[in-house]
């Protein structure tokens, strides 16, 4: 088959838009809620108990860094190139589409550096990325009010790419650090590579990092590199276990960074009639027919918008059961007056026989031979898909009442 080359353009397009748009789905820092399939409840036993599970986030005035699977949400190319065959510089501002809470304050511009960092301080843009340093974080000698994911000596006038890139939509969209194949500095080094990206989500402030190859050069600078993050003092930061200024090598590896301040975040739950029915991360719902929630997290972000997720579940309540209320009559005689999602048949124990004119309608006439009480069960289905439903029915015996004998009564007047 003979594919000209406009059509292999439109193919190798729609492709690259279904390969985007299906990492976008899967970014992991996003503001998320899920409360899991859809559950079918027993009629029996209807109440069931709905669990949600977020992103936890907190206010950004302290946070904690934790292993994540190794899953780069995007690729490690494309995008915006950036120090294009160039080494040791940052570049000049670039402007994000969202604001991005960092340490208390909110930032809306950022510059990267050629060695492996993005900064929110804009006064070294365009200008000199250092590339020696021996301090681990925190420390005012390194780059302040930054994030290193990894930091160390790299060279892109070697070798490599540098990209950035801004993907998504409201209200999860990224900034996207990129390195791919970059070669270490010096000569004794530009055989070794590194291919990360650093990875900044709109609404919950999460930073992620993800490095694909980190080999170490003892050769330079001592093989120094660091992950972290600090504050614009250089006096708080924090690292990843083993993952401060020094040698180490590592491949396949991720880590997140969560804000983990006084918690920024709320659950609530709402019936299909969007009523609020309960708040936090776990509710119960008891419903009698097939019905669906929704599970709605919002996110206050630190310039105070608010940023919201949902996810919706389906309780299936398949079959319904009713026997009518229990009753106490007198007599032997009594009229059954249950109801049914479906077909169904009665059955009953007690004291004596007890005949039903139809044992497969809810409405059905019993005669029974002996007094007392008779328990009368509805049931549709069979199985561990049965549904029934109980009624207790007492029958007494007719009271008997005497006047007395009759008697002649003489009034006399006195």
């Amino acid at each position: 088959m003979i594919i000209n080359t406009f059509t292999k353009c439109v193919i190798l397009i729609a492709l690259l838009f279904i390969i985007d748009n299906a990492v976008m789905a899967q970014a992991p820092g996003c503001p998320q809620i899920d409360i899991g399939p859809d559950i079918d409840a027993s009629c029996n036993n209807p109440c069931v108990n709905l669990n949600a599970t977020v992103l936890e986030t907190g206010q950004t005035n302290s946070y904690i860094v934790s292993s994540v699977p190794y899953l780069p949400p995007f690729p490690f190319t494309g995008g915006t190139p950036v120090s294009v065959n160039t080494d040791d510089v940052y570049s000049g501002v670039i402007a994000l589409p969202f604001d991005f809470c960092f340490y208390g304050q909110s930032y809306n511009q950022v510059i990267v550096g050629s060695n492996g960092v993005i900064s929110f301080d804009l006064t070294n843009a365009s200008g000199y990325c250092p590339y020696s340093f021996t301090a681990s974080v925190p420390s005012s000698s390194l780059p302040v009010n930054a994030i290193f994911g990894a930091y160390l000596d790299i060279d892109p006038g070697v070798c490599g790419n540098l990209y950035y890139d801004i993907t998504g939509s409201y209200p999860c969209r990224t900034f996207v650090f990129k390195f791919n194949q970059v070669c270490y500095y010096s000569y004794s080094c530009n055989e070794l590579k590194t291919s990360q990206e650093i990875v900044l989500y709109e609404g919950t402030n999460v930073v992620e990092v993800y490095i694909q190859d980190h080999p170490v050069c003892i050769g330079w600078n001592s093989g120094n590199a660091v992950i972290g993050i600090q504050d614009a003092t250089g006096s708080i930061g924090i690292t990843p276990p083993g993952r401060n200024t020094g040698p180490w090598t590592t491949n396949n590896e991720a880590w997140r960074f969560t804000p983990s301040g006084p918690p920024n975040y709320t659950v609530s739950w709402y019936d299909q009639n969007a009523t609020l029915i309960g708040t936090g991360l776990t509710t119960t719902v008891c419903p009698t027919t097939t019905s669906f929630y929704t599970a709605q997290v919002v996110y206050q972000n630190c310039n105070g918008d608010n940023i919201t997720a949902s996810d919706q579940i389906t309780i299936n309540v398949s079959n319904s059961a009713y026997a009518g209320p229990d009753d106490s009559i007198c007599g032997l005689n009594y009229t059954l007056n249950g109801s049914s999602s479906g077909a169904g048949i009665w059955s009953v124990t007690g004291p004596g026989v007890a005949t039903l004119v139809d044992n497969t309608d809810t409405v059905s006439n019993v005669d029974v031979t002996n007094f007392g009480t008779y328990t009368f069960v509805w049931t549709i289905g069979t199985g561990s898909g049965a549904c029934y439903d109980t009624t207790l029915i007492t029958f007494n015996e007719i009271p008997t009442a005497s006047a007395g004998p009759d008697q002649t009564l003489c009034l006399l007047n006195t």
